[in-house]
């Protein structure tokens, strides 16, 4: 690799270990909150210099990729392999793997060509995940273009003499069942369509016989793998008896080579494919809905809480989504399992709560947000809400600051809304005129603090975008982490308890008067809602104009500049009748700036201290 390229990893490394938390480190509060203002500073220089090496050297390669030399390309390649290895810088990989698949296309380099479709195809799943965790989609069709043409080699097998590059066509042919949904009975069609067919060709003796030292058992096996993941869309109803049959004979297939394999180790099966097993019995009808739940019963308590390995992630924190999945197709279960599903979530703050930060974050929140979208809420036990604030606080510390922050200023801004221009709060809390919005002002000033905590929520669905430091935001990061407000909505629009802040999630980015923000498709809705939301939006933004400490990648502005700015945007980005608020109301927003930011810093201290 160049020189820039070995110090931009070097560098994402250091930011990497800058951005980890924990106060095991410190001696007091002070000198945490210390420490912090240092690693901002750090990360603002490391971010700086990453920014300006790509700038000056890697850009101009790829504007000009058709210039490129052949070492040039190589070492492009090898720098693309170790962004897509522990660094995980996956969106400038996919810069880099689809400048090169433009230049092999030009220059007719078929190798490599094929194996760089493949890596861009990759790299696009690794982002279409973020969005796949909470039911959207961005990146299906570029996935499906990258490994499509990858895969279309096949029709030229035998001119192809690169055994690794026969090697990608069969796994770009595999891949291709990742590029559908099994949420909906047309993507669950074809992604089953395509994996029926790449495991025709992997079992075709005479492919086999063309590439003998080629991994057909592994390639077989992760096929059987992917082909379980339907049970997702069978819970959903997607599926047909062909699919049901078909899942049971790969869920038969896994399940045969995980008992020998945990013969030969001496331990019980992995959770994950015991599940598949028993979840494709019950859909085959071998086992009846009680029979399944007991048997998910009895995986999940055969693993430690304290196992934070890939499978200990999948029993303690997906198993419970899937629990309160299946519970749902039975009314009675709702009542009879509530014992089992409380102890389950109970169990999972905690566990949330202890998980260290390793390379297994990214399974980790595709776990934790496919229980989140299937919580089920009991009166009188662990509401949506409250889990929510417990996860945005044990995962992302910065965010759950921020959303502490932006709480407390909503509130203080609903309180001198009550008092001063009680009209414009008509309708929160079910108030109908103005003596109705004094007399429940408690009410009101609670929703507002409400609508502040959770507006961003939908960021645990994107927090490996939030921890990137080492560099500026390209643009396709920023338009993925506009999903966060879609996200939020989706998570919170499912529970009583936090519906009515799924339009603050969703809108709080939206301009006041529709001209600007985002999402594009965002309606501002009528009623308590958008007043919830105008309160929000200025609250956000005043606490991330002025943090001076949060692992953002900007300095803070003082809160005169904060406030002049969102005055002079007034009617147009912001509501002007509460932007009017701010200036009557600097002392109290200087204390709270002050002290509230101090005191949710010490929160973030005081659970890591409780960690350990």
């Amino acid at each position: 690799m160049k020189i820039y390229q070995k110090k931009y990893l070097e560098n994402l490394r250091k930011t990497a270990r800058i951005s980890e938390y924990g106060n095991d480190r410190y001696k007091d509060f002070d000198d945490f909150l210390t420490d912090r203002s240092r690693r901002q500073d750090l990360l603002l220089q490391y971010s700086r210099e990453n920014t300006g090496l790509l700038r000056d050297n890697l850009m101009p390669l790829l504007d000009d990729i058709l210039s490129a030399s052949e070492e040039d390309i190589r070492e492009l390649t090898e720098f693309s392999g170790a962004l897509m290895g522990d660094h995980k810088d996956t969106v400038l990989q996919y810069y880099i793997s689809y400048a090169v698949v433009t230049y092999a296309r030009k220059y007719g380099k078929r190798d490599l060509l094929i194996r760089e479709l493949y890596q861009t195809g990759m790299s696009l799943y690794y982002l279409e995940s973020m969005m796949r965790r909470v039911n959207l989609s961005r990146y299906c069709w570029k996935m499906r273009m990258m490994f499509g043409e990858a895969a279309s080699f096949i029709r030229i097998y035998d001119e192809i003499e690169d055994t690794e590059t026969r090697g990608y066509i069969h796994r770009a042919m595999g891949n291709l069942a990742l590029t559908y949904s099994v949420l909906n009975q047309d993507g669950l069609h074809k992604k089953m369509a395509a994996i029926r067919n790449s495991l025709e060709i992997l079992n075709d003796p005479v492919y086999q016989e063309k590439t003998p030292s080629l991994p057909w058992d592994i390639y077989i096996y992760k096929s059987h793998q992917e082909r379980t993941a339907a049970l997702g869309g069978l819970r959903e109803n997607c599926g047909n008896l062909q699919f049901v049959r078909e899942v049971m004979e790969s869920a038969q297939y896994i399940h045969a080579s995980q008992l020998e394999a945990s013969r030969m180790r001496g331990e019980p099966m992995q959770p994950q494919w015991q599940y598949a097993y028993e979840a494709a019995q019950y859909h085959c009808g071998i086992f009846s809905l009680s029979d399944l739940m007991h048997a998910l019963e009895g995986i999940y308590t055969g693993i430690s809480p304290k196992d934070f390995s890939q499978q200990g992630m999948f029993a303690n924190v997906f198993l419970p989504g899937v629990y309160a999945s299946y519970m749902a197709k039975e009314p009675d279960f709702l009542q009879s399992k509530k014992s089992v599903l409380t102890y389950m979530y109970s169990r999972l703050i905690q566990y949330m709560k202890s998980a260290p930060n390793d390379r297994n974050q990214e399974r980790l929140f595709f776990y934790l947000l496919s229980t989140v979208m299937t919580f089920v809420e009991y009166p009188g036990g662990i509401q949506l809400k409250d889990l929510a604030m417990e996860l945005i606080a044990a995962r992302g510390p910065l965010t759950y600051i921020h959303s502490g922050m932006t709480a407390r200023l909503a509130k203080l801004m609903a309180e001198e809304a009550v008092e001063k221009i009680p009209e414009t709060l008509v309708g929160i809390a079910g108030t109908g005129n103005i003596e109705e919005v004094r007399l429940k002002k408690e009410d009101i000033c609670s929703q507002a603090y409400n609508s502040g905590f959770l507006h961003d929520v939908g960021v645990l669905n994107f927090l490996s975008l939030v921890t990137l430091t080492g560099r500026q935001w390209m643009e396709e990061e920023r338009l993925l982490f506009q999903f966060h407000t879609s996200a939020g909505k989706k998570i919170l629009a499912q529970s009583q308890s936090t519906k009515l802040y799924a339009a603050v999630a969703e809108g709080h980015h939206k301009w006041y008067d529709g001209t600007g923000g985002y999402p594009d498709l965002y309606v501002r809705p009528e009623g308590p809602e958008a007043i919830l939301t105008d309160l929000v939006s200025i609250a956000d933004k005043l606490d991330g104009m002025t943090d001076d400490k949060a692992l953002h990648l900007r300095k803070a502005v003082s809160l005169d500049d904060a406030v002049e700015k969102i005055c002079r945007e007034a009617g147009t980005r912001y509501a002007p009748h509460f932007a009017a608020l701010l200036g009557p109301l600097r002392p109290r927003l200087q204390k709270i700036l002050e002290e509230g930011r101090r005191e949710a810093y010490a929160e973030i201290y005081r659970m890591t201290a409780d960690q350990d």
